[in-house]
C-alpha cells in the first residue's frame, strides 16, 4: 500500500470516530489497511478443519496484515463489497475469506451484494455514470461457496434476491434485486452466512 493509500484510509478512520463521536481510546478497534489482492495482506489459504483449532490467537493489536488471522475468525462482514470485482476476483475473494473463517460450527460470512436472477453482467447508472459489473444469482452463488470455495457439503448456503430501490440509482427491471440470504451450521462445519438482515442462534 503506497503512503498516500494508507494516508487516506487513516483519514477515512478517523471521520467514523467523528461521525460516531468515538475515538481510539473509547473505541480501540485495531484497522488494517491494504490490498485485499496483495497475498501479503490476505493471502489465500485452505478452509480450516477441526484438526488445525486450536492455535493461538494473534494480538490484534500488532497485525499488519490478517494472515495471522487464518482460521481464527468466527464472523466474516462484508456488504456492498463483492460485486465490486470481476467474477474471478470474486472467487479469489471468497477463497481468501474462506481462509480466515474459524472451523468452529456458527462461524458465518455475511453480507448483502447487488445480485441479479441470472448471473451475468449487470448495467447500472450511479449518479449519471454507467457501471458493468458481475453479479451471481442465488444458484451460482450458492454454487460458489459450495463446491468451488468449500467441498460440496461442508457448509450450508441460502441466498435470495430481493428487490431494493435506491435513491439516485437506475437499474434495469431484471437487475433490481440485491443478493442475500441465511445459512446455518451443516455436519458440525462453519457456515456460510449471506444476509445482513438476520442472524439465527444455533
Amino acid at each position: 500500500m503506497t503512503h498516500e493509500a494508507l494516508a487516506f484510509c487513516t483519514e477515512l478512520w478517523n471521520l467514523g470516530h467523528e461521525l460516531f463521536k468515538s475515538s481510539p481510546e473509547t473505541f480501540p478497534a485495531h484497522f488494517v489497511g491494504g490490498d485485499a489482492f496483495n497475498p501479503e495482506i490476505l493471502a489465500v489459504a485452505p478452509p480450516a478443519s477441526m484438526q488445525t483449532a486450536g492455535v493461538p490467537i494473534p494480538d490484534l493489536n500488532d497485525l499488519t496484515s490478517l494472515n495471522s488471522l487464518h482460521g481464527h475468525v468466527s464472523a466474516i462482514h462484508a456488504t456492498a463489497f463483492f460485486h465490486l470485482f470481476k467474477e474471478d476476483q470474486q472467487l479469489h475473494m471468497a477463497r481468501a475469506f474462506a481462509g480466515l473463517l474459524s472451523a468452529e460450527p456458527g462461524s458465518v460470512i455475511l453480507g448483502v451484494h447487488t445480485g441479479a436472477r441470472e448471473k451475468g453482467l449487470v448495467n447500472q447508472v450511479f449518479r449519471n455514470i454507467e457501471v458493468n459489473m458481475f453479479s451471481h444469482s442465488p444458484e451460482s452463488w450458492t454454487d460458489m461457496w459450495d463446491g468451488e470455495v468449500f467441498e460440496k457439503g461442508m457448509v450450508k448456503v441460502e441466498a435470495e434476491c430481493r428487490e431494493v430501490m435506491l435513491e439516485g440509482v437506475c437499474r434495469s427491471s431484471n437487475v433490481s434485486t440485491s443478493l442475500g440470504g441465511i445459512a446455518t451450521s451443516l455436519l458440525n462445519h462453519s457456515s456460510i452466512f449471506t444476509s445482513s438482515r438476520y442472524l439465527l442462534p444455533q
